[in-house]
């Protein structure tokens, strides 16, 4: 025997089979859990460099960047935000080797510091990420670049970013 349908108007103002949501959550953390793998961001960050130094300068300093410079530009941040949204990924950077590349590495680079604080940054809400950050010094290292580019004139930030 079924259950007799409500006559309060609660069961047509629920969605029937609403699958869409949790498949894009699970696609999100999925997207993250990807990223998140040992080496992955460490790889990222390689070919961004290697890229942004062997393209046309014309091409760079375009006002409509070309695709592969607008990717460089949103993963670092959307991998960042993802480990802000999902605690499980944080603590999976703070546990891999590219937390590593990145506060060692990645941040004294000219082209790859951005990427790292880009990415250094967002999940620094999580207890154990930041105790992470405080043990491969990469606190103190950010905050040397911030304390820099605000102390230099502002004709001379982007000199900053590209050397």
């Amino acid at each position: 025997s079924s259950t007799p349908s409500r006559t309060d108007g609660f069961a047509q103002g629920l969605p029937g089979r609403a699958y869409t949501v949790p498949f894009v959550a699970l696609g999100v953390y999925g997207l993250g859990w990807w990223v998140t793998e040992d080496g992955r961001i460490t790889q990222l960050t390689k070919d961004f460099e290697s890229s942004m130094k062997n393209m046309d300068p014309a091409q760079l300093n375009s006002t409509i960047p070309p695709p592969q410079v607008m990717f460089n530009v949103v993963w670092p941040m959307a991998t960042g935000m993802l480990t802000t949204l999902f605690e499980s990924l944080a603590a999976r950077l703070a546990l891999s080797s590219d937390l590593n590349f990145l506060c060692n590495t990645a941040l004294e680079a000219d082209f790859m510091a951005p990427t790292s604080i880009a990415i250094l940054s967002f999940p620094a809400e999580h207890p154990a990420f930041v105790t992470a950050l405080w043990e491969k010094d990469g606190v103190d290292k950010v905050w040397r670049i911030i304390h820099i580019y605000k102390t230099l004139p502002k004709d001379q930030h982007d000199d900053v970013l590209s050397n």
